[in-house]
């Protein structure tokens, strides 16, 4: 029973969070494409919250950023929008 505890917890705690920051980090490159733009993320970006850019251009997001905080309280779904205002030459 013990065992059966610690791997529900593990899937809960460690996997389920994962999976969600996966799950935010594609959504907001598939809307950044569809919007003819690109959403550039370099290595530790924590997307903890959905997120979406619009708008024909770039947005660069350096390491150790992170977007969100999952425990907030959210305002409508709680997405943060980044706009990209200008075209990567």
């Amino acid at each position: 029973m013990e065992i059966c505890r610690k791997i529900l917890s593990l899937i809960v705690f460690r996997v389920v969070p994962k999976f969600r920051r996966y799950l935010f980090f594609k959504s907001a490159k598939f809307s950044s494409w569809v919007e003819r733009g690109e959403l550039i993320v370099e290595e530790g970006i924590g997307f903890n919250v959905p997120v979406r850019c619009d708008g024909p251009g770039f947005v660069m997001l350096h390491e150790k950023v992170g977007l969100g905080f999952r425990k907030a309280p959210r305002m409508d779904q709680g997405t943060i929008l980044l706009q990209a205002r200008e075209k990567m030459l």
